[in-house]
């Protein structure tokens, strides 16, 4: 339902956009020859520009990327399309993600050898953005370029290789911890909205250039292989929060939050409903100094979604107190840096308490030496617990 209300929402914005648009049309041709047919017309064919859907392409096959049989439905996909890769492929053509377009890389994806260097472009709108999602390995030989709202994305687990990369302003980058950015040429950052996060490592065959404002974020490390001029790191930005540059490579940026790691001391005997244990945060690594902020979270599954617990949840102990088994992370950020720390997860275990039958019903007339049988309604047993009859003060 959100998403009907959302698309019906978009819809309604862009008729409005276009009212906006017709009425100044109409004052801009008062005194010229369009007619109102003239402007039906025109309004026909901007409506229409926004019914088009993108295309699904998946894969079906190992091979080529620019071969039309190996996607389902049949045909090479375009650059608005929504595209999933779970087949290995070798790329034989260039990839221009545009607007609306999604492409979800599962399986690795490698330049053909010799010849042609490929390129990868992505682009957006700022309403229905291209995205290139990668999680698994692809190696393009030729230059990556992300501009104009384009999003990409590098998972934990997966390398993307290419010849060159640039990141223009307006663009997102999204490098995961675990995740690598191997550029085998220059990289340059022209990014200053503060949308190139990462928590993984980028590794530049090559020199870095970081333009007037630009800003890289995150937990992870921006190294240069090359020796001298090659590799150096020119910087009128900020890399990790460091506006330093390198003259001459090797180079190493390393962000100072990437030495910190959090941790949760607990009991891990489990408790009961009703009663509680406390959590405690602790906090190591260089550049663990300072104020610091703590937001404890908890999720009924483990590995999350996790969700803020209530306002008391900002301390470093936390005293936990669900009715049900609860899993529990905190997040540490440090007040001057901006660093944060996520720690392992802590598992609060609830045992259920028995509760009471109701009442034991059955023959209360019987003959010596016969049987009767007795039963026990209502009430539940708790986690571990067992049933036991009792004569008088004895077990039966």
């Amino acid at each position: 339902m959100n998403t009907v209300l959302s698309k019906k929402n978009h819809i309604l914005h862009k008729l409005s956009l276009l009212n906006i648009s017709i009425k100044a049309l109409k004052l801009k041709t008062k005194n010229s020859d369009f007619s109102g047919k003239d402007l039906i017309v025109i309004s026909f064919v901007l409506l229409c520009s926004y019914s088009v859907t993108a295309t699904s392409k998946l894969t079906n096959a190992t091979g080529n990327w620019n071969t039309g049989t190996i996607w389902t439905p049949t045909g090479v996909p375009a650059g608005g399309d929504v595209v999933g890769v779970s087949n290995t492929l070798t790329l034989d053509a260039n990839i221009s993600i545009s607007s609306g377009g999604y492409y979800t890389i599962s399986s690795p994806v490698t330049d053909a050898t010799g010849g042609t260097a490929y390129t990868v472009g992505i682009t957006g709108n700022g309403v229905s953005n291209g995205t290139l999602d990668v999680n698994a390995n692809m190696t393009v030989e030729g230059a990556l370029t992300v501009s104009n709202h384009g999003t990409l994305f590098i998972r934990t687990g997966a390398t993307l290789t290419v010849g060159a990369a640039t990141f223009a302003n307006g663009s997102s980058i999204t490098i995961e911890s675990g995740g690598k950015l191997i550029v085998n040429g220059l990289f340059s950052n022209n990014n200053n909205s503060n949308d190139v996060q990462v928590d993984g490592d980028i590794v530049v065959n090559g020199a870095v250039s970081a333009g007037n404002g630009s800003t890289i974020t995150g937990n992870g490390t921006l190294t240069t292989t090359l020796s001298g001029n090659a590799g150096k790191i020119t910087n009128n930005g900020t890399i990790f929060g460091s506006t330093s540059g390198c003259s001459s490579g090797p180079c190493s940026v390393i962000s100072p939050c990437s030495a910190i790691t959090a941790s949760i001391t607990y009991s891990s005997t489990a408790i009961c409903a009703g009663a509680s244990k406390t959590l405690t945060s602790s906090v190591s690594g260089s550049g663990s100094g300072g104020t610091k902020t703590y937001q404890w979270q908890s999720s009924t599954t483990s590995g999350g979604p996790y969700t803020n617990v209530p306002s008391s949840g900002t301390s470093s102990t936390y005293s936990a107190s669900p009715s049900a088994t609860t899993y529990y992370i905190v997040v540490v950020t440090y007040t001057a840096s901006g660093c944060t720390a996520t720690s392992n997860e802590a598992t609060v275990t609830v045992n259920t308490l028995s509760v009471a039958p109701t009442s034991a019903s059955g023959s209360s007339n019987v003959c010596s030496s016969s049987s009767a049988t007795i039963t026990a309604s209502g009430g539940t047993l708790g986690t571990g617990a067992a049933a036991t009859w009792y004569q008088g003060a004895c077990p039966a």
